[in-house]
């Protein structure tokens, strides 16, 4: 099953204006249960724009968003929560603070 399924996302912020920017242009990507993805890029690149696009803090120009199936492009963010990683599955196990700085050693 595909939980994530983002299908050719646009993003561009201040349209029409000197300050336009292209953040994301026709982004594809699906996770399937139990997978994983990294998303690397240099600063700029879309990376936090994507995240914040599938958690709804703005709505994508164009393409859409599934979540576990539900379309869920024009979804406000407060909807969306209920998709969160605190209500599914943690990304890591709990630990205390001085063992977060060690986690890559």
């Amino acid at each position: 099953m595909r939980m994530l399924d983002i299908r050719a996302v646009s993003k561009t912020f201040n349209p029409g204006t000197p300050n336009e920017v292209h953040s994301l242009l026709g982004v594809n990507l699906e996770l399937t249960a139990g997978s994983w993805v990294i998303i690397i890029g240099t600063n700029g690149s879309g990376k936090s724009t994507l995240l914040n696009a599938v958690a709804g803090t703005f709505f994508v120009d164009e393409g859409s968003i599934r979540l576990a199936g539900q379309d869920v492009t024009r979804w406000p963010e407060h909807a969306r929560a209920e998709f969160s990683p605190s209500r599914t599955t943690s990304v890591l196990p709990p630990c205390a603070a001085g063992d977060a700085a060690s986690v890559g050693d």
